[in-house]
């Protein structure tokens, strides 16, 4: 088990949203596929909270779609991130992107988001 900062952290992030395998990370940075696995989903989490915390749309990361669509601005966001925020933990745990099925169901959301501002 490895001691991963904040900085290993954002390394393992960058290089998998980059496009690294996964193997190549495990061995570089001499973690196993889990704790290699667990940095990734925690930066992408960490990302999720600062953007939540700014009012701003969120990021998926999930998946390698949602990695390939929002990779520049995933990066963006992991730049305004220090070391210390990457190696603190989560202040908001489950931050989430619900998904929106039909037309009628957003413009419902919508009025729901509204009526509330």
């Amino acid at each position: 088990m490895a001691v991963i900062t904040g900085a290993m952290r954002r390394l393992v992030f960058e290089n998998a949203i980059n496009g690294v395998p996964i193997a190549d990370i495990m061995v570089a940075f001499s973690l196993s596929e889990l704790e290699a696995r667990a940095a990734i989903a925690f930066v992408g989490k960490k990302i999720a909270e600062y953007r939540f915390r700014r009012m701003q749309p969120p990021l998926r990361y999930e998946t390698p779609i949602d990695i390939a669509l929002n990779r520049h601005a995933l990066l963006e966001a992991l730049t305004r991130l220090g070391d210390k925020y990457l190696d603190s933990s989560l202040i908001i745990p489950k931050v989430g992107v619900q998904g929106v099925a039909s037309v009628p169901e957003a413009k419902e959301a919508a009025r729901k988001v509204r009526a509330f501002q």
